[in-house]
C-alpha cells in the first residue's frame, strides 16, 4: 500500500493513480480469466477496512492494469477511485466494502449508489461487521450518500 497522490502503486511500477489525494493504492494485472484487486487495513477496536472489487471470468477480452485507491475510514467518508478511466466490462464487476460498524456513520437504509448520477442498487448486510455490495459495469463516477446515522 501507498500514501498520497504522487506514491508508487504497490504491485505495478507503470500504473498510474486516479487523480486525488488517496490514503490507500494498489494495483493488479486482470485479464480474461478474471480477478480481484483488494485493500485490507485494520484499526482498533474492532474496527476495519476491506474493499475488494471482483471482476469475474471474461468481463476483460485483454489483460488491464486495474487500479484502485481509497481514502477515508467512515463510511460517510469514503471515497473509491479505479483506473483505467473509461474502462468497460463485458460482465458486471462487483465491489464490496467491508467494515466495522463503529465506521458506519450513515443510516445504511438510506445507502444509495450512484453510477454518473444514476441511481444502482445497494446489497448492504450484517449488524456487527458490515458488508456493501455493489455491481460495477465499468470505471467512470461512483458515489454513495443517503441519511444521518
Amino acid at each position: 500500500l501507498a500514501d498520497g497522490p504522487a506514491a508508487k502503486i504497490a504491485g505495478d511500477d507503470d500504473a498510474e493513480p486516479p487523480p486525488g489525494d488517496w490514503h490507500y493504492i494498489t494495483a493488479r494485472d486482470v485479464g480474461p480469466r478474471g480477478g480481484k484487486v483488494r485493500i485490507w487495513e485494520r484499526g482498533r477496536g474492532g474496527e476495519y477496512l476491506q474493499v475488494e472489487l471482483r471482476i469475474p471470468r471474461r468481463a476483460l477480452e485483454d489483460e488491464e492494469t486495474i487500479v484502485m485507491a481509497v481514502k477515508g475510514w467512515d463510511l460517510s467518508e469514503l471515497v473509491i477511485g479505479f483506473g483505467p478511466a473509461g474502462l468497460d466490462f463485458k460482465r458486471d464487476a462487483k465491489l464490496t466494502i467491508r467494515l466495522g460498524k463503529g465506521q458506519v456513520d450513515i443510516d445504511l437504509d438510506t445507502l444509495e449508489a450512484f453510477h454518473d448520477g444514476d441511481p444502482m442498487p445497494v446489497r448492504v448486510r450484517g449488524t456487527r461487521r458490515v458488508e456493501i455490495q455493489i455491481k460495477v459495469p465499468g470505471f467512470s463516477r461512483y458515489s454513495l450518500g443517503g441519511g444521518n446515522a
